[in-house]
Formats: structure tokens, C-alpha cells, sequence
């Protein structure tokens, strides 16, 4: 295995997960041609000497053309192919004998999937899923970006909305595949995954210091000590990796939720064309010329349209939202008011049959004055003819025994301890 020692050490500039990633790939394709990398090298200057032959000169050009059409039959992403081509040329490269590629050799496309994500797959994905490729998940659903425009993002690209605390925020860039302008949004739950992330970035870790977020900063960065975007091919195995772990199998990829954002939004009654705007996608001639929805236009589409989008059981809208969230906030308002009523009127029964006695031993002018103060605060007093003393009067009563002597047209109910008794007058 000395070639793939040496190579492994000529591959030092790249990190780690890359070189992990290239070592695996290209292994695969020893196994497709069926030699050792030792092997491999000696062909590869066997078959450079044969100058009169091109065919066989081309071998190896001509193997990985059919590995890379191998990978694409057992469902590999397209970003996946990337990574195996480039890692197969890397090791003929470092050793002098590189390969000869057309352009058109390179994998192109891009990863599409199967089929388009659903609401029960995005759960399913960041059910228990890191901070990480929680965000991720949330933030390609929700904006329909590609992997290769979502790797470019900084923080500087959602700044002010973060801190603005905005339920959406715009993202506008130009798209690396069409070189076209993609006016695209996030919503709350992306957001709310995003802010997460963030401030896990700014704590740190055991292996990972804590990072200070600037505009520059990558919105989506590598597991590494050192501060670097997340590369494409990481991004597309660390969900293709995630989707086979929660046994979607092969069903879904990174682009899946593309087409997920794309569908949503058409069944909730946005112009394709919009959608297309929001994305990148490059528009037909005619279209292109008329179709021109303004910034404020297409935001408003995609909020009245976020309820297709969210995944999460929330209200339909934001607006909804805060709706319900004033509701809630007047009913726990009543509640606490009624509360505060129901005490009052304890505190007023209690003195109930105190206010009936002092009000008894009031004179007649005193009453009347009363009456006049309370009509005055808008109070209502009936003065009824002595029933609301009997009452106050007819409750229980606690005595001595040598005060019953006292009260001869009360009952006794009760005997109690301490030489008291319990007894209610009785009227006829």
C-alpha cells in the first residue's frame, strides 16, 4: 500500500473528512477494476509506453468513465460522483501519471432524488437530529436553494433579519449553476433553527472553541477547529448518510427538498414563474421578458403561502399566530380578574355579618347618607326590610357555656371542645 501512503501525504493541504472521503471512494474503484493501487500505477506506466495504441493509453480514462456510470446505476448523488471522480484523478495525479479527462467525463446535474421530500420524511430527518443538520433540513426546505448556493451563504446574508428578530427574511444571491438572481425566503421555522445553531457555534465545545459569529462567518461550517464552510459533498453525504440512518433508504436526497419547496408552494397557488424567481430556475424567453413580481410581491406570496411549507403543527399564518397569542393573552387576563373577584368577594362575605351590624346600628340619617354617597360612585344599595340581618344573624355562632344564657332563642347544634358550643338561631 506505499501508493496510497504516499498519496494520503500528498493530499495534506486537505482536512480530514476530504481526505477520509477520497481514500473511500477511490478504494471503490480499485474493487471496480479489480487491483491493488500498486497494481493500479503499474498498468497505468505500462500502458503509457504503448504510444502506438491510444485505446489502451486510455484505459484508465476509459475505467473511470465506467465507474462513475456504476455509482450513478446504484442511486449515488451526483455530488457524490464528484468526490469519487475527483479522488481517482487525485491519485494518478500525485503520481505522475494523470489522467486524461474530457470535459464532459465530469458527473453534471444535480443531485435529484427520487422523489420530492414530504412533511412526514422532514420530520422523520431531524427527529433527534444535531443542531447542525437540523438547520440544515429546516433552511433547504424553506428557501428551495441548491446545496451549491447554500454553501456559499454567511451570516452576513441573514443579519439584519436575525437580528431584527424578523418572522421572515430574504435571501437574494446569484446562483452558482445559472449565474441567474434567486430572491428566495426563510421562515419561522428555519429561523428558529437557524438562531439555535448559531448561539450553539458561539458556546463552543469540547473539540471545537468557541467561535465569534461576522458577516464574513460561513452560515453552515465544517466540524473542524478552524472556521470553513461546510463543502457540498460533505453537506450531501451528511444528509444522504441521515436518510439511510432513519431508514428512508435511497428515496430522498439533498435536492428532494427543492423539489419539496417548489411543490408546496405550486399547490398553495403561486405563479410557477414566481417560484422560479425565488429559486433560480432560468425562465423562458416570453416569461422572463413579463413576469417581474417586486421584492415586497413575492414575499407576500411566500408568507400567505408558509403554511404549505412548515412542518411543525402551527397556525396557518403568522399573523395567526399572533392572534391566538393575543387571545391567550386576554383570556389569562379575565382569568386573573375573576381570580382577584372571586378573593373580594371572600374577604366580603367574611364581613358580611359585621356590615350588617354596623349598618343596624347606624341612625337613620347616617343610612341615608350612605346611600346618597354610594349612588354618587354609581354603587348600587338596596336596603331591604331586616331579611339580610336575619340571615347574618341566623349563621352559626361559636360560645362559652356560660353565655348561652344569653341567647334563649337559639339551638344548640353542637357540643365542642374547650367548654364551647356551636348553635343558630331560629326564627318563626
Amino acid at each position: 500500500m506505499d501508493a496510497i501512503n504516499y498519496w494520503r501525504k500528498e493530499l495534506a493541504n486537505k482536512s480530514p473528512s476530504t481526505i477520509k472521503k477520497y481514500e473511500r471512494y477511490f478504494l471503490k474503484f480499485c474493487e471496480f477494476v479489480n487491483s491493488t493501487p500498486d497494481e493500479i500505477l503499474d498498468l497505468r506506466k505500462e500502458d503509457l509506453m504503448k504510444l502506438d495504441d491510444p485505446k489502451t493509453q486510455r484505459r484508465f480514462e476509459t475505467h473511470l468513465k465506467e465507474f462513475i456510470a456504476h455509482l450513478n446505476s446504484k442511486g449515488f448523488s451526483i455530488s457524490t460522483q464528484q468526490v469519487a471522480f475527483a479522488a481517482t484523478k487525485s491519485f494518478f495525479e500525485m503520481h505522475y501519471l494523470p489522467l486524461v479527462m474530457r470535459k464532459s467525463d465530469y458527473p453534471s446535474g444535480e443531485s435529484l432524488g427520487y422523489r420530492s421530500a414530504t412533511k412526514d420524511d422532514i420530520l422523520k430527518l431531524i427527529e433527534d437530529a444535531d443542531v447542525r443538520l437540523k438547520a440544515i433540513v429546516l433552511f433547504l426546505k424553506d428557501s428551495g436553494l441548491r446545496v451549491s448556493d447554500l454553501i456559499r451563504l454567511t451570516y452576513g446574508n441573514v443579519k439584519k433579519g436575525i437580528e431584527d428578530n424578523s418572522d421572515f427574511i430574504g435571501i437574494n444571491l446569484i446562483t452558482k449553476k445559472n449565474n441567474i438572481s434567486a430572491r428566495t425566503f426563510i421562515g419561522p421555522e428555519s429561523i428558529a433553527s437557524l438562531k439555535e445553531y448559531l448561539e450553539h457555534r458561539k458556546i463552543g465545545t469540547d473539540k471545537i472553541p468557541a467561535e465569534e459569529i461576522t458577516d464574513d462567518s460561513p452560515l453552515f461550517r465544517t466540524r473542524e477547529r478552524k472556521v470553513n464552510p461546510i463543502t457540498r459533498s460533505s453537506l450531501s453525504s451528511t444528509i444522504t448518510h441521515r436518510v439511510y440512518k432513519v431508514g428512508l433508504g435511497n428515496e430522498i436526497s439533498a435536492h428532494s427538498f427543492r423539489k419539496y419547496f417548489q411543490t408546496q408552494l405550486e399547490a398553495s397557488g403561486v405563479s410557477p414563474n414566481w417560484i422560479d424567481q425565488m429559486i433560480g430556475h432560468k425562465l423562458p424567453d416570453m416569461n422572463n421578458s413579463y413576469s417581474r413580481p417586486t421584492e415586497s410581491q413575492l414575499r407576500e406570496a411566500y408568507e400567505k403561502s408558509y403554511q404549505s411549507l412548515n412542518v411543525f403543527p402551527i397556525p396557518a399564518t403568522v399573523e395567526e399566530m399572533r392572534k391566538q397569542a393575543d387571545e391567550l393573552k386576554g383570556a389569562k387576563d379575565q382569568i386573573s380578574q375573576l381570580q382577584k373577584e372571586v378573593e373580594d368577594l371572600k374577604k366580603l362575605l367574611e364581613l358580611y355579618p359585621s356590615i350588617i351590624e354596623v349598618w343596624e346600628n347606624l341612625s337613620e340619617d347616617k343610612k341615608e347618607d350612605f346611600v346618597q354617597l354610594a349612588k354618587h360612585k354609581g354603587v348600587k344599595v338596596t336596603r331591604g326590610d331586616g331579611s339580610n340581618k336575619r340571615k347574618a344573624e341566623a349563621k352559626r355562632k361559636i360560645v362559652k357555656e356560660e353565655e348561652l344564657e344569653m341567647f334563649p332563642e337559639w339551638n344548640i347544634e353542637a357540643p365542642l371542645s374547650g367548654g364551647k358550643y356551636a348553635i343558630r338561631r331560629v326564627f318563626h
